[in-house]
């Protein structure tokens, strides 16, 4: 189970810290910060957040950074977590993880930002894995926005990266949905420019 294996790496993690500790390294930054990853999946947010901090005093890390504010927004600590966020884009600004936070953080707040933050995040994908994790939220924001061309490209582009996806379906329905709406607004155009020449008629 995926509760077993969280337990064994933060045994294996503990293990590797205590030796790095007694050797007086700062080698335990990454250690700490994979077991607060651990512990987060356990549920025990208080002793993640205790190792995410105790890894950002050996090495301050942008992916720390991420992770900690993750679960700061989580918990309801939205300004503590666009602190560190705004901290790991001061040490990364090419970090696509942070801006994918901080369009989820920002969502409700101001969604045109919000969307601004998802398309640099997507700009900035290190790869296909994180296209996937971040496509999701840019197709939220234009979906609300109703930027139809815009939701219509993302979800063809999730489509193709992730053919498998038990959300397929919906995809589909999806793509279908913007389609019906860009060819609406193109009959509704025709037909403006229709009685517009005809009214320029001499």
């Amino acid at each position: 189970s995926y509760s077993g294996d969280d337990e064994k790496a933060v045994s294996i993690y503990t293990e590797y810290i205590d030796i790095v500790r007694e050797k007086n390294h700062s080698d335990g930054s990454v250690a700490l910060g994979n077991r607060a990853n651990s512990y987060k999946k356990l549920g025990r947010t208080d002793l993640a957040l205790a190792d995410y901090h105790a890894s950002l005093e050996l090495q301050d890390c942008p992916n720390v950074r991420v992770n900690l504010a993750t679960t700061l927004r989580q918990l309801g600590s939205v300004e503590e977590a666009r602190g560190h966020l705004h901290a790991a884009l001061e040490l990364d600004p090419s970090f696509g993880h942070a801006y994918h936070e901080l369009a989820i953080l920002l969502a409700k707040e101001d969604l045109q930002v919000s969307l601004q933050h998802s398309m640099r995040a997507v700009e900035l994908a290190a790869h296909e894995g994180d296209l996937i994790l971040f496509l999701p939220q840019l197709v939220d924001s234009q979906e609300k926005l109703e930027l139809h061309s815009e939701a219509f490209q993302s979800y063809r582009r999730m489509l193709a990266l992730n053919p498998t996806s038990n959300n397929v379906k919906r995809w589909r329905e999806r793509i279908v949905f913007h389609r019906r709406e860009l060819d609406e607004k193109d009959r509704q155009r025709s037909a403006r420019e229709h009685l517009s020449e005809r009214d320029n008629m001499p």
